[in-house]
């Protein structure tokens, strides 16, 4: 009954007088009665909703037939003036039980009073458009049943209903935690939780105020999304998961969780999560959790502060197509595969597809990035990691990829200190100036220097493709790590720029390379270039190189070579009707790449079995220390030659028939002989292996072998030989000139003490 105290009397005839029976579509249960019976009444374009008598938990759960707004806000009486069903305490926690029938329709719902938490458990679904909640800290949407013991609310069992965010989105600003738990989410509309707020000076300092007509956004809200038929837990926000297989025919999508291009979000904090073993989880909005400053909530008598972070947790593929922008970390995991693609920001430019303070992604299956990704510090972990976009670091960029980490096609990795491991290969480049097709098959086996004839002679770096595989267009063969200090640690790393230019005649014009396309693959320290590797560095027609440090190599074989190169003989002849006549041979170069090069701003330290520097270059600004036990240097000299060879014509008449001494019978012979001699043999054109040193090689550089040679494709090649060694007492060193290069190596005949 009313109370006899005037004020309270006349509000409550004012309410008896407004409120009338609901006919429309929020419809209350019979499950209860009396205080514990709910009661819904409606005028104008509100409903009234009396909520039952709260439990000793401060629980009030409420049963509804039907939970349709159809547009029409939703008040939540929990003032004992308004509502004597609460009249001895106002509800903690208001529990809105939907039959099981029926989907919840929401628009805007708000606690009248005292403030409350809100569950709303909806089994068939909830559907949202342009909805919104006041005077609520924590908010729960759940399409499933509720679980109670003793009247305190434990947990809600999640069924394969949707929850659908559409049209004008959702929006509660005064909220400080809201988890949304179902079968299925759709987020096609703004979703907001972010204050608005605005900066203004008071006596020469500046003040933050929330203003709803402000410009800024400030941080607030720490929002839950999981999706999976599991038991949501209330009291601790987390799930217990039970892995069912997401079945697309139930929702009609490919996506667990989806977030579309509309699917904005801006809110203090974001946690996405499917439980589903095959759910994919899209985003594609934006998802910024990064605001002016943060706002300092309350909930339980304490202190709810966004972490302004975003965590995405999946057991299928997590897909990424827009912007996700946080002003601490970025945390993503997934049992299969993570994607993240590209955002043109015009031309040839990318905007960030994840910016953060540190970006955390651990992938079960393959992680693949398009995009570009900056942070201050970059873990990345996966069976398999693909950069096709950017990855920057201002401090620490890790990426451990199982079996393999490719930077390529446009990639770049840049970052303080980088370390990229891997039980396989670690690429940077590309073996092919295309991207093959995903059923063509290669191995990474060295290809041989090969002779189509006695006058051609070519080299193809690496292994043809099998046939029929097919040729994609790229728009970039760049690649890119750079760094203050670069570490590998991997099976092989291989460095490769596939750019060649080439004619198909002697008389086409001569080749020349490009100076950008012969410097698109890099790898690049400030400082220390560390590669500590199972088998082999393989420099193809790409650069890596140290600026002011030291380039420390452990591995068993160093391969510096350019990608392609393929010298051919043009012949011509030139002759006499006698048949004196001169062959022509001209040596051009048919196929052409740039030289694999070696920088080294400090010293080189080596620990290898072989060393091969084939047509390529390698510069150490101070000393060679280590040990590498065989040494291989070729280059290639082109030469013209041109032999003659004369034909001088003879004849003899001799007698074939003899009587009494007197011929009768004469007969001619005739005959020619030639001789060839060499007329010319000049070299025209030098690609020479380059080995410079500035400081000292010490001992144990080629102490097995060590070859250097000069390799010319076409008739009478000949071996580069060194000059003969000085007769006089043996120094430490000896010089080895190939052409304007000279280098010293350790001198076998030298003993200390001679």
């Amino acid at each position: 009954m009313c109370s006899v105290q005037s004020i309270q009397l006349f509000l409550c005839v004012l309410l008896l007088s407004i409120f009338r029976p609901a006919f429309g579509h929020v419809v209350a249960g019979s499950q209860k009665s009396g205080a514990e019976q709910v009661s819904v009444s409606q005028r104008s374009n509100q409903y009234y909703i009396r909520i039952a008598k709260a439990n000793d938990y401060g629980v009030s759960l409420n049963y509804f037939d039907s939970f349709d707004a159809q547009e029409k806000d939703i008040v939540l009486l929990n003032s004992p003036v308004m509502n004597v069903k609460v009249a001895q305490a106002p509800a903690q926690t208001i529990v809105l039980i939907v039959k099981d029938s029926q989907l919840a329709n929401i628009k805007n719902i708000r606690v009248e009073g005292h403030a409350a938490d809100i569950v709303l458990a909806a089994p068939k679904g909830i559907r949202c458009d342009g909805c919104s909640i006041e005077n609520a800290e924590r908010v729960t949407l759940a399409t499933g049943t509720i679980t109670s013991d003793y009247g305190e609310l434990e947990t809600i069992k999640i069924t394969n209903g949707s929850m659908e965010i559409t049209g004008d989105g959702f929006s509660a600003t005064d909220l400080s935690l809201l988890d949304i738990a179902a079968g299925h989410v759709l987020v096609d509309a703004p979703f907001r939780t972010n204050m608005r707020g605005s900066l203004s000076t008071r006596n020469h300092q500046q003040v933050k105020e929330i203003d709803e007509a402000g410009e800024l956004d400030v941080s607030n809200g720490d929002v839950q999304i999981i999706v999976g038929q599991n038991h949501f837990r209330y009291s601790d926000r987390q799930s217990n998961a039970y892995y069912k297989n997401f079945s697309i025919k139930d929702y009609a999508s490919l996506y667990a969780l989806e977030i579309t291009h509309s699917g904005t979000f801006a809110v203090g904090n974001l946690h996405l999560e499917s439980t589903y073993d095959n759910g994919i989880v899209f985003v594609g909005g934006q998802v910024r959790v990064q605001g002016a400053w943060a706002y300092v909530g309350r909930y339980n008598d304490q202190s709810i502060v966004p972490l302004e972070s975003v965590k995405i947790k999946a057991n299928g593929n997590i897909y990424l197509s827009d912007q996700i922008i946080a002003a601490n970390q970025v945390n993503i995991e997934s049992t299969s595969a993570v994607e993240v693609r590209a955002l043109s920001a015009g031309g040839r430019y990318l905007l960030d597809s994840i910016s953060a303070a540190e970006v955390n992604i651990a992938a079960v299956g393959a992680l693949k990035n398009l995009g570009a990704i900056t942070a201050e510090s970059v873990y990345f972990s996966a069976k398999n990691i693909i950069n096709e976009g950017d990855i920057e670091a201002t401090r620490e960029l890790y990426l451990n990829g199982k079996n393999g980490v490719a930077n390529q096609y446009g990639g770049v990795i840049l970052g303080e200190n980088i370390k990229l491991t891997s039980d396989g290969n670690v690429i940077n480049g590309q073996l092919y100036p295309f991207k093959p097709s995903e059923f063509c098959t290669s191995s990474y086996t060295r290809a041989l220097n090969s002779s189509y004839s006695a006058e051609v002679g070519g080299k193809l770096a690496v292994p043809p493709l099998k046939g029929g595989c097919g040729k994609v267009a790229v728009d970039s063969l760049s690649a890119y790590i750079l760094g203050q200090n670069i570490k590998v640690n991997a099976y092989n790393f291989i460095n490769a720029n596939p750019y060649e230019v080439s004619k198909n005649n002697y008389t086409d014009p001569e080749l020349k390379l490009d100076f950008i396309q012969s410097s698109q693959v890099v790898v690049s320290a400030e400082s220390i270039l560390e590669l500590r590797l199972k088998e082999r560095f393989w420099n193809m027609s790409a650069i890596a190189e140290s600026w002011t440090g030291n380039v420390i190599l452990q591995v068993p074989i160093i391969d510096n070579e350019r990608y392609h190169i393929w010298a051919d003989t043009y012949k011509a002849v030139i002759g006499d009707p006698n048949g004196t006549h001169t062959d022509y041979f001209t040596q051009y170069i048919k196929v052409l790449s740039p030289p694999a090069r070696i920088n080294v701003g400090g010293s080189l330290v080596l620990n290898n079995n072989s060393l091969n520097n084939e047509h390529s270059s390698v510069e150490v600004r101070k000393d060679i220390t280590g040990s590498v036990k065989n040494v291989w240097m070729e280059g290639l000299q082109l030469r013209e030659i041109a032999e003659k060879t004369t034909v001088t014509q003879h004849s003899r008449r001799y007698c074939t028939r003899r009587v009494f001494h007197h011929c009768i019978h004469h007969h001619t012979d005739h005959w020619k002989t030639s001789v060839t001699a060499l007329d010319k043999n000049v070299p025209t054109a030098e690609y020479p292996f380059i080995f410079y040193v500035d400081g000292h090689i010490y001992e144990g550089f080629g102490s097995d072998s060590y070859v250097l040679q000069n390799i010319t494709f076409g008739p009478y090649a000949t071996s580069y030989t060194p000059p003969p060694l000085p007769t006089s007492k043996p120094s430490k060193y000896v010089p080895i000139f190939n052409g304007d290069t000279t280098i010293f190596i350790p001198n076998p005949s030298y003993r200390e003490g001679e």
